[in-house]
């Protein structure tokens, strides 16, 4: 928070005030922070819903030929139209108020955070309006500045002087600034592998050369140097959005396999080699089964006609740590299957991840989105 604030010069608006919206690497939670650098105590209005942003795509888009993209695309979230003093703190000079926050749980749809996109937030009130007829002509004209405030100036008594309108604001300056490299996220992730062998099958290891070529192959087809073929081959997964939830760990969470293959694929179906991989505003978070150390035999594979499915559904509880989720917001959700090579049946490595990615949407407790205030040191002790 203080590295983003540092990046601004200067005293900030006419109260003495800095804000600043940043980004990280992707799906890791955008910053919201706000520093008093004046003397005296600024009343804030603390709601989360009080910031929208504008997603303006780059120039060499195709979307941004669009007069509507040029305006941008607006994330935002339903702004009150007053404020309760529950909602309301006085930071002190010196003091930052901040909050980390996902900014896919504000746009409708979050593919349009790409590398190069612009973001203009804002934060506040927005101005009043009405219409009225001049001239012959139905015309829109602002109102007067009038409360709710976005931050309010307090006196030395810790007053508000509601009558001196340059001791309120209805919204704070925010400078502008553009997604790096690491947008989509989507780009960054391994390609699902294609096929393998069958533990059954004579010719293992020409099976897994296979396997390779194909994987070869679609790496190709990504990039744009092979024909624009999207038929898919040999064995795939997939893992279901789980939605939106307020508690995770309650849920299941199921993959299913497809053979898109010629031919009959036996796997090791077993939940211990499903791994699954959650992007979001915490991070980076790893769930998945511990081994049991049984071996495998021949109960343990499945086999699998072409075109046919077959589904493992695991307890969230089982594979995941208690309190891997604790932060609101919308995470992405990668399915990762491995079963280790076996030299005495001859099958080899099997590493296949998910087509696509899968969301969840963890709904925070009510009361549960504040913001941190961080007083300055000499308040603190």
């Amino acid at each position: 928070t203080k590295e983003l604030l540092s990046t601004i010069s200067g005293p900030g608006d006419s109260l003495g005030l800095v804000t600043a919206v940043g980004s990280r690497a992707s799906d890791l939670p955008w910053i919201f922070a706000v520093e008093n650098r004046g003397t005296a105590t600024i009343r804030l209005s603390a709601l989360p819903q009080l910031l929208s942003f504008r997603v303006i795509p780059p120039a060499d888009s195709a979307s941004s030929e669009s007069s509507s993209a040029k305006e941008g695309i607006l994330c935002e979230k339903a702004r009150p139209t007053s404020i309760s003093t529950k909602a309301e703190l006085d930071l002190p000079p010196g003091g930052i108020l901040s909050f980390p926050f996902d900014p896919r749980a504000w746009c409708d749809d979050p593919a349009i955070l790409t590398q190069g996109s612009r973001i203009e937030s804002f934060y506040g009130f927005p101005v009043k309006t009405k219409k009225r007829w001049k001239r012959g002509k139905l015309i829109t004209e602002d109102l007067p500045p009038s409360a709710p405030w976005a931050a309010s100036q307090l006196t030395e008594d810790g007053a508000l002087n509601q009558d001196d309108l340059d001791s309120h604001l209805l919204s704070l300056d925010i400078e502008a600034f553009t997604l790096d490299s690491t947008y989509p996220l989507e780009q960054l992730l391994p390609l699902p592998a294609s096929s393998f062998s069958s533990p059954s099958a004579p010719a293992a290891q020409n099976d897994a050369e296979d396997s390779l070529s194909s994987a070869k192959t679609k790496t190709e087809k990504q990039s744009g140097s092979a024909p624009h073929s999207r038929k898919k081959k040999g064995l795939h997964i997939s893992v279901e959005n789980l939605g939106l939830t307020s508690r995770p760990l309650a849920r299941t969470i199921t993959v299913t396999f497809k053979n898109y293959g010629p031919k009959t694929e036996s796997i090791m179906l077993r939940r211990e080699n499903i791994s699954y991989e959650f992007q979001g505003p915490q991070g980076h978070i790893s769930c998945g089964m511990p081994p049991q150390g049984a071996p495998a035999r021949p109960s343990s594979y499945v086999s699998l006609k072409p075109g046919q499915t077959r589904s493992l559904t695991t307890r969230m509880a089982e594979a995941c740590a208690t309190g891997s989720f604790t932060t609101p917001g919308r995470y992405s959700i990668n399915a990762r299957y491995e079963v280790p090579a076996d030299e005495e049946r001859r099958v080899p490595e099997v590493l296949i991840t998910s087509d696509r990615t899968a969301t969840m949407t963890l709904r925070g407790k009510k009361g549960a989105e504040q913001m941190r205030l961080y007083l300055p040191e000499s308040e603190s002790e």
